[in-house]
């Protein structure tokens, strides 16, 4: 199976928000990753949402 290259849509809304996070300090916790849970389970994607980290997902997968 081959899968296409596909470059991300990526406006400077986005780069504006990454940024902003990058800036802040924190990267995996806080309000921006709340918020992002709860925008994202607004949508018809997801019931529940829960962001994690690599390291979390990996405590969680052993």
């Amino acid at each position: 199976m081959k899968v296409p290259f596909a470059l991300p849509e990526l406006g400077d809304e986005e780069i504006e928000e990454v940024a902003a996070v990058i800036k802040s300090g924190w990267l995996t916790t806080a309000s921006r990753c709340a918020q992002f849970e709860k925008d994202f389970a607004s949508t018809d994607y997801a019931d529940y949402t829960d962001s994690k980290n690599e390291k979390e997902i990996g405590t969680e997968v052993c």
